[in-house]
């Protein structure tokens, strides 16, 4: 990205025209032999100098490239185009597009069924048919509050080349296999820890 340097590069023409100028002034005046003139000459001369240096400083600045390699997903050009921007500001976030990991949403009520090593695999929203193979590597210890409750996060590595068009922050739905349940269990199990919890006080 490369900002609009037109100004600086006015300043810059300012500030070495400067320079030259008392340059000048002082080899006048030291063919005059006029010392006082000529020091305070070269004293000008070192200041249109060091404003020189400062906005060349700027210039090499204005060329913004992202130290890695990767996809934008947070900022827009078109808005950004033309709009005044501060030393700090935020204009881009790069996002990597190689070690690309799956991030789990798990109820509490699911977590205790979760290890790490566990497969699974997850297929994203935008093409359903397909799947991919992943290992759970991490499983957050805390859980943070969510909208039907407290929710863990897991993290798996895709065991598979990464897509061309996956991006960060896609979502989906991933499957864990946890082993075998009878169908009874699975139809009742939540049923039954719901009035476990209720009829325990």
């Amino acid at each position: 990205m490369l900002l609009d340097t037109s100004e600086l590069l006015l300043e810059e023409s300012a500030a070495l025209a400067n320079q030259i100028r008392f340059l000048r002034e002082g080899e006048k005046a030291r063919a005059l032999n006029n010392l006082i003139e000529m020091k305070i000459a070269q004293a000008r001369a070192d200041q249109a100098g060091a404003k020189l240096e400062l906005i060349q400083h700027r210039l090499n600045q204005a060329q913004v490239s992202s130290p890695i390699t990767g996809i934008i997903v947070e900022g827009d050009l078109e808005e950004l185009s033309g709009a005044p921007v501060n030393k700090g500001d935020i204009l881009f976030k790069v996002a990597r597009h190689e070690n690309l990991f799956v991030e789990l949403k798990v109820k509490e009520d699911d977590i205790h069924e979760l290890s790490e090593g566990q497969s699974g695999d997850v297929a994203f929203v935008s093409r359903p048919q397909l799947k991919y193979p992943f290992m759970i590597f991490q499983i957050d210890p805390v859980a943070l509050p969510g909208d039907a409750g407290n929710i863990f996060t897991a993290r798996g590595k895709i065991l598979e080349t990464p897509m061309e068009w996956w991006r960060p922050g896609m979502s989906g739905i991933a499957k864990l296999d946890v082993g075998r349940r009878r169908i009874i269990w699975i139809a009742t199990h939540r049923t039954i820890d719901f009035f476990q919890m209720l009829m325990w006080w």
